[in-house]
């Protein structure tokens, strides 16, 4: 007969194991997967609300008004005009000593590249390989095949130049000087500035599975901590890929994984815990973001 000690120390031994060892079940088996394009919309929802509409017009009006010169109606070019100076001088004053350009535009763009860790490490030896010998275009197309990324275009209206270039147009018109009003006018939308935003998609992933793992640690705690080691494949993988530099960065990372998981067993993780190693995650995320001007 089994006394009652030893029959709790064996159902607590097979419910780690079932914690351990279990499948995912279909719910979580779609969080995993749905994780990327969730990362990509949550980016793209934060991105699109730093639009600031009032410059996107002006720039929009600035077009129309090329586009009414170009066809003769000089009149309504003047109105249109007058209505871009005055947005622009309003921003100006709105956005004075906080922002000296205004974000437009954002295109966000998935580059869904390899997904599995060994396979990623021996791409990268390939690529070493090919570069050594020389390869430069075997090289780079092992490469292109590491990229698993987020890709963010923000186009800028560049406040200060841009504002003027208008004035200068208006005042052309003034004089009836169209074609260098035109002129002054293509600079204004040439002065448009592009920037290319690169997250790593692995870690943006990762993030969204710890704040899934969250959501479910108290009434499905098997779910919760399959969730977390897939969080934990997710940021090897970003290291694998190149996004992080060495295995060293991510050591902290993965341990503090491990002790959320083991909490997550034995029914003492908190949701701060969670909190904690999110933010974290944002953080080696913000760091191995590279931003460039195009």
């Amino acid at each position: 007969m089994i006394k009652k000690g030893v029959s709790l120390l064996v159902s607590a031994i097979i419910a780690t194991s079932a914690l351990a060892s279990s499948t995912p079940d279909k719910a979580t088996k779609e969080l995993m997967q749905s994780a990327g394009e969730r990362s990509t919309k949550s980016i793209q929802e934060q991105e699109i609300a730093k639009v600031i509409q009032e410059a996107l017009r002006a720039y929009q009006d600035t077009q129309q008004v090329v586009f009414l010169l170009a066809h003769g109606k000089t009149r309504e070019a003047k109105q249109k005009i007058e209505e871009i100076k005055n947005k622009l001088q309003k921003l100006q004053k709105q956005y004075k000593d906080k922002l000296d350009r205004l974000p437009i535009s954002v295109v966000i763009a998935q580059i869904e590249g390899v997904d599995d860790i060994k396979l990623a490490k021996k791409l990268l030896q390939q690529a070493k390989k090919a570069c050594e010998k020389n390869d430069i275009p075997a090289a780079r197309d092992l490469l292109e095949a590491l990229r698993n990324e987020i890709q963010i275009q923000t186009s800028y209206l560049p406040l200060e130049v841009y504002t003027k270039a208008i004035e200068l147009a208006e005042q052309l018109l003034g004089k009836k000087d169209i074609e260098n009003a035109l002129n002054a006018l293509n600079v204004a939308i040439g002065s448009i500035e592009i920037e290319e935003v690169i997250i790593p998609k692995p870690l943006a992933e990762a993030i969204m599975l710890i704040e899934d793992a969250k959501k479910r640690f108290e009434n499905n705690p098997i779910s919760a901590k399959q969730l977390l080691e897939e969080a934990k494949r997710k940021i090897r993988l970003a290291q694998a890929l190149g996004y992080i530099k060495t295995e060293k960065e991510i050591k902290p990372l993965i341990e503090e994984i491990d002790k959320l998981e083991e909490k997550v067993e034995k029914e003492t993780a908190k949701k701060v815990l969670f909190e904690s190693l999110e933010k974290k995650v944002k953080e080696m995320q913000r760091k191995s973001t590279t931003t460039k001007e195009k």
